[in-house]
């Protein structure tokens, strides 16, 4: 099941992220990596105090601000909480961000925040928001 998963998902999406990474390189565009993932409430018993995390490894003004974009009163958002980027557990930041000197960060979301429409809707937009006022801070 694992190497189905690995030849029907894993390797197709990769490719193509790695030939989009390429093709911005190529034209010589500004490039940022987000990667947007989920978190459970609850992780072995333990209740996470969490919202959001943005977890990152060499992107730390990356992240930094985005996470300043991001803030709001009583939001708790933690940084590289509620996980760490590793090379041993993930793939997307540390191949195609930190690999290539691509800022690269993940966006975890308490998935209770996301489960229905109106929570899916917010989240997209406070990202949405967050990243485009990044990306007008770095404009000349």
């Amino acid at each position: 099941e694992k190497s189905r998963r690995v030849e029907l998902i894993f390797a197709p999406f990769h490719d193509r992220v790695a030939r989009s990474l390429s093709d911005h390189h190529a034209a010589r565009r500004p490039t940022s990596l987000v990667s947007l993932h989920s978190f459970t409430p609850t992780f072995f018993g333990v209740d996470r105090p969490w919202h959001a995390g943005v977890l990152f490894d060499r992107a730390a003004e990356f992240a930094d601000a985005v996470l300043e974009q991001m803030r709001s009163p009583g939001l708790v958002i933690g940084i590289n909480e509620p996980y760490k980027t590793d090379r041993l557990g993930d793939y997307a930041i540390p191949i195609h961000g930190d690999d290539r000197e691509i800022p690269a960060i993940m966006i975890e979301i308490r998935n209770d925040l996301i489960d229905e429409a109106v929570g899916v809707e917010s989240w997209a937009s406070r990202i949405v928001r967050a990243l485009s006022a990044v990306d007008d801070l770095s404009a000349p």
